[in-house]
């Protein structure tokens, strides 16, 4: 939707022939985002208004419930993130799941169903319902394997199993983001799945995904990396996972290599099984 558009909504008496000029105009399109001189709130409340136009042409509206969905999302996130406990928040994440359950429910093969089915799995969980987004977040990874999204889902997926303890569960989640190759959520992929077969009293067959971890964080270009020079998160990590798998890690009858690498991470860092 040009800027235009969004700034200068015809009345509902007008919608009608509005409509018509929209369909009979193909350059006239709905993007994606709002202009970036709009204020998330006052875009919210232009889609609104566009909505209640009733306009015929079912991909501008297609399109409009899906933006309207995500700045309130996108709102309710800021808003929790200042602090805000206004009550207003809860009601924006309360409209935009409508909005995401009817475009679904209305329009099964809308090609962007994926991203809805995403945005609503985190409406869910803002609303501390983790077992609605797991069940948005199912249908999504079966429907949509190919998706952008199939991976971060994959991993929401085994967070929320994790925190059920359904660890089994867990590591099959995390096994796929594994699967999925290098990306944003691959190193704390195997980290986690490692960790949901330690909780399954699989330490051994943990070993593989612990290994990579310290191997990823430690070495770099053949060498063993300074302890000074890893950032606090990875400092963190590896030692976590020596101190409480450290046994395991060193115990395996895997790579030597990896293991000598362990070993001597372990010593350097100071860590105590």
């Amino acid at each position: 939707m040009h800027s235009a558009s969004l700034r200068r909504l015809p009345t509902r008496s007008q919608a009608g022939a509005h409509d018509q000029d929209l369909e009979n105009r193909p350059d006239v399109q709905v993007t994606p985002d709002p202009p970036t001189d709009v204020k998330p709130q006052q875009a919210i409340e232009q889609y609104r208004h566009f909505l209640e136009l009733q306009s015929k042409n079912e991909k501008m509206r297609t399109e409009a419930m899906r933006r309207l969905g995500d700045l309130q999302v996108e709102v309710d996130e800021a808003a929790r993130a200042a602090g805000v406990e206004s009550g207003v928040e809860g009601m924006e994440l309360k409209e935009a799941i409508q909005l995401y359950e009817g475009l679904l429910k209305s329009h099964p093969d809308y090609p962007r169903n994926d991203a809805v089915m995403y945005q609503l799995s985190r409406a869910h969980e803002a609303q501390a319902s983790p077992e609605k987004a797991l069940a948005v977040l199912d249908q999504l990874v079966a429907k949509y394997p190919q998706s952008p999204w199939y991976t971060e889902a994959q991993f929401r997926r085994g967070e929320i199993l994790f925190s059920a303890t359904r660890y089994h569960d867990a590591e099959r989640a995390y096994a796929a983001v594994i699967k999925s190759g290098e990306g944003d959520f691959y190193q704390q992929g195997l980290y986690k799945h490692g960790w949901s077969l330690f909780k399954q009293s699989r330490g051994e067959e943990g070993t593989d995904s612990f290994l990579k971890v310290l191997d990823r964080i430690l070495v770099s270009d053949g060498k063993l990396r300074e302890r000074d020079s890893l950032t606090r998160p990875e400092r963190e990590l590896s030692e976590d996972t020596l101190r409480v798998n450290g046994d395991h890690v060193l115990g395996s009858r895997r790579s030597r290599d990896a293991r000598r690498t362990a070993q001597a991470a372990r010593q350097r860092s100071g860590v105590r099984a």
